[in-house]
């Protein structure tokens, strides 16, 4: 996936934000910080070209790792009942994180059961005809089309009016 990280975290956390406003979370914040969790998994590609020099695929770095994600969502929830409103940003944050393995399992291959296996599940594993062009293999590839749904579907959602939720 290539688009649709942002767009999905902005989906979930805004389905989330009246849930998580009782508890004190200001909706922009969370909804922010749900999208910038969808994208930070990703912040590890810094590493794999400048420092690992493509050696690794970069879904094998901590940061594309589900454990990470269910790790920083529970400990988000525990930090929640001490501060709520902390609890509930930080946990937009790692929902969003969350996300994003969800989308990558579609074609990039992720490690659902590491440390403990390190086998990777994808549900439509690419073909590498275009490695050279691999962006426009994955541009005219059917999945672009999910990503382009998934965007759109966001964009509309921004358009509709949401309710704030009753004090």
């Amino acid at each position: 996936m290539f688009i649709a990280h942002a767009p999905a975290g902005y989906i979930v956390s805004r389905l989330l934000s009246p849930v998580f406003e009782r508890a004190g979370a200001s909706y922009r914040p969370f909804v922010l910080l749900g999208m910038l969790g969808a994208i930070a998994p990703d912040l590890d590609l810094l590493w794999f070209v400048f420092i690992d020099h493509k050696q690794h695929d970069h879904h094998s770095y901590l940061t594309h790792l589900p454990i990470t994600w269910l790790l920083a969502m529970t400990l988000s929830l525990l930090w929640l009942r001490r501060h709520p409103a902390a609890g509930a940003l930080a946990f937009s944050f790692s929902l969003g994180g969350f996300s994003h393995m969800i989308l990558d399992t579609v074609t990039g291959g992720i490690r659902w059961l590491a440390p403990f296996s390190a086998s990777e599940y994808v549900f439509f594993l690419p073909t590498r005809d275009f490695l050279a062009l691999w962006w426009f293999y994955f541009l005219f590839h059917w999945t672009f089309k999910l990503e382009l749904a998934i965007t759109l579907a966001a964009l509309l959602f921004w358009l509709k009016p949401r309710r704030v939720p009753a004090s």
